[in-house]
């Protein structure tokens, strides 16, 4: 929704001008040089620069940005050559694409004619006309492709710690070659590298290495897929004991006196895929990808489909039949031991007598799987029969488990099948009983699946939240429960099965891939509050120990400050496993939460624009959001002004895009007014879960946050959209 009209502020602040036609292609420009001007910084744009134009007779030197960036103030002056400027110009800015998106009128004051505005629409290279009468000059100024960034204009926490997620992130990136090509990943575990992907596939490919290109890693494990349709998950030297764990089928030799393996104990890895091809065709757009068939290999769409068809296939195994649910070997959540071989836990395997159950986070992220290869199926128009085949069994499995396994607050940790809790050996049936009642980190992933609705998605957040208001005491390092982010609470007690005691690692350590599940999901379940409070413990954590960890102990010190002795590279700091992991996590959740920008397609055509600032108590932001090979971004400014009792977004992007808005007001008021370029819009007000934390106090809330719930549809150029309040 574009209204035009004239602005002829000088353009401060956040209002959209009349969008004009494109500027007529008579234009009389002439650049004489361009120099740096003396003494000017580099700002977000690089250095300013010098520049001589010539306007009709007059000639002139105007000082400018190198470059710009979206809704960054790109601010241009003019001055004399010979001491004189005109009285007045008329200014029109033109993004890549030629569209007019800023049009102002700018006077001269001692001498100077100054204006500034914010850039928007396509990147490339922007045309500033300026006029006076019949003269006209243009100055060309690029703006370049755009990264994801969050950034709050007088407070740098925030800023500061998104960078820092980045930069831990990029620290873990390892070269595997394979058949005269180098792959890079995050990590050399599959799971790890996929978990990873949720912050990578974010970022823009220019000057970064190729891991951040989401499709190419992937196919240095779809050109590895065994022929019954598993995957690999991990890369290791020929002499690493991991080789031993698994059987030997389950062991491909590769170059460099190196394998990769697949624990067959796990059951995790194909569901993982299935999310991490489905968001690399997001961040993409590549359909052409999805169906091609890599050298030597099927193509993505084909090889991910063939793996989970193995997953519900293998009866006895992986699949419960009777149950129509997945099943695995009995461990703790998502790790790959298995519960009651301490001693032998280097047996990886599932035997005869391996103990097994339902696990819901397997069964959670394959129900997310079946949707993705639906919608992928039906996206490149291959069949829409299959399309509905896995349609119909997500909700298939979604009716099982929820029969099975969910016990009315979370899904229960383990539904024991072989033996059940009663039939276990005695010395086991005491933790097989109390998995009815155990929360796992699973269920903060679940609330980021789409298996639940806001009913049971509450029930899953108030537990953890009860957790953070009434912690108990912790199982391990003395005194209170330092934060809720559990692996697993109350760990398993049985010493003799397990390879961690109660408090330890997966057995009950506190996770960072927790808490940033837990916040994104707390974002998106009207529990904005909950997810700053998150926020706010972590940048916290992050100040203490410089960067963000994999584990912290139940006491919320680092777990194993000495790094592990497999992989001194990366644990300095110790945390016992990847950092990227929760950061990644973490990372996400503040682009999708705490920014509140969400894309339904991976195309910038339809967004989900739900900001967190009140919460955060932040009075301006500003988000760019884009992805790792597209030329498309989504950005906006935030300001909220109380005095004035008003919410503004300044958006825009690189093309038409639907938004689905809902815009925060503070607590204790409801939305007033809408408008949208000036003009009033009619809205809906959205009321937040019961009983949110307020992130300043630590307390319940009393009042229930209000948002105005509205669509609105953007050009190319920008929108201005106010929120008033009552």
């Amino acid at each position: 929704m574009i209204v035009q009209r004239r602005d002829k502020t000088l353009g401060g602040g956040w209002r959209l001008g009349r969008l004009l036609p494109t500027v007529a292609a008579a234009v009389v420009a002439v650049v004489a040089g361009v120099t740096r001007a003396p003494g000017a910084g580099d700002g977000a744009g690089g250095p300013i620069i010098r520049e001589r134009i010539r306007l009709g007779e007059a000639e002139l030197v105007c000082a400018r940005p190198n470059a710009i960036a979206p809704l960054e103030p790109a601010r241009f002056t003019l001055r004399g050559a010979e001491g004189r400027v005109p009285d007045a110009v008329a200014v029109a800015v033109a993004d890549g694409g030629g569209a007019v998106y800023r049009t102002m009128t700018a006077g001269a004051v001692d001498g100077m004619i100054a204006f500034q505005f914010l850039p928007g629409g396509r990147p490339g290279e922007h045309r500033v006309e300026i006029a006076t009468g019949e003269a006209k000059a243009v100055i060309r100024v690029v703006m370049t492709k755009v990264d994801t960034a969050i950034a709050t204009p007088g407070d740098g926490r925030v800023g500061a710690f998104f960078d820092g997620l980045k930069r831990v992130i990029l620290k873990e990136i390892r070269t595997i070659p394979f058949d005269g090509k180098v792959y890079y990943e995050n990590k050399e575990w599959l799971r790890d590298h996929i978990h990873i992907l949720k912050a990578t596939r974010y970022w823009r490919l220019t000057g970064e290495p190729p891991i951040l290109d989401p499709r190419t890693p992937l196919e240095l494990w779809i050109r590895l897929q065994y022929p019954d349709g598993l995957y690999p998950e991990i890369v290791v030297g020929m002499a690493d004991p991991h080789v031993t764990y698994t059987r030997p089928e389950y062991v491909t030799p590769i170059e460099g006196g190196r394998a990769v393996i697949r624990l067959e104990a796990e059951n995790d890895i194909e569901f993982l895929m299935a999310q991490a091809i489905w968001q690399a065709w997001k961040a993409t757009g590549d359909d052409a990808w999805l169906v091609t068939p890599l050298k030597g290999a099927l193509s993505p769409l084909v090889s991910i489909d063939k793996a989970l068809r193995h997953i519900v296939g293998d009866t006895g195994r992986r699949w419960d039949a009777g149950l129509g649910l997945s099943v695995r070997g009995v461990s703790c959540d998502t790790w790959d031991w298995v519960y009651g071989q301490k001693g032998r836990d280097a047996n990886r395997r599932i035997e005869s007598d391996t103990p097994m159950a339902v696990f819901y986070g397997d069964n959670t992220g394959l129900y997310q799987a079946f949707v993705q290869v639906a919608e992928m199926q039906r996206a490149v128009g291959r069949n829409e029969a299959r399309a509905r085949e896995w349609e119909k069994r997500a909700e298939e499995l979604k009716t099982a488990l929820m029969k099975q396994a969910w016990n009315g607050r979370f899904f229960a940790h383990m539904v024991h099948t072989q033996p059940t809790a009663e039939s276990a050996p005695e010395a086991w049936r005491e933790d097989f009983a109390a998995d009815r009642t155990r929360l796992s980190l699973s269920n903060a992933y679940t609330l980021n699946r789409g298996i639940l609705g806001q009913a049971e998605a509450s029930r899953v957040i108030e537990t953890f939240l009860g957790l953070r208001l009434n912690p108990p005491p912790a199982e391990k390092g003395g005194g209170p429960l330092a934060h809720e982010w559990v692996t697993l609470f109350p760990g398993y007690r049985n010493v003799d099965a397990i390879l961690y005691e109660p408090g330890r690692y997966a057995n009950g350590a506190l996770g960072s891939f927790t808490a940033g599940e837990l916040m994104r999901g707390a974002y998106a379940y009207g529990y904005a509050g909950y997810g700053v409070d998150i926020l706010n413990r972590l940048m916290a954590l992050e100040r203490r120990d410089g960067e963000i960890v994999f584990m912290y102990d139940q006491n919320g010190e680092v777990f194993e400050r000495k790094p592990l002795g497999y992989d001194t590279r990366t644990l300095s700091l110790g945390g016992g496993g990847p950092a990227g992991w929760g950061t990644a996590a973490i990372y996400e959740a503040m682009v999708a939460g705490l920014a509140g920008v969400r894309d339904a397609d991976g195309s910038f055509a339809r967004l989900t624009v739900a900001p967190a600032w009140e919460a955060f108590g932040c009075a301006e932001a500003r988000v760019t959001v884009t992805f790792a090979t597209v030329d498309d971004y989504f950005a906006y400014c935030y300001r909220h002004e109380p005095e004035r009792r008003r919410v503004t977004l300044h958006v825009t992007g690189s093309r038409r895009t639907v938004l689905d808005a809902a815009i925060p007001v503070p607590v204790g008021t409801a939305p007033r007014e809408v408008r949208v370029n000036g003009r009033s819009l009619p809205y809906g007000v959205r009321t937040a879960a019961v009983g949110d934390l307020d992130p300043h106090t630590g307390k319940r809330l009393t009042d229930r946050r209000k948002c105005a719930a509205f669509q609105v549809t953007t050009e190319t150029q920008t929108a201005n959209i106010s929120v008033t309040y009552k």
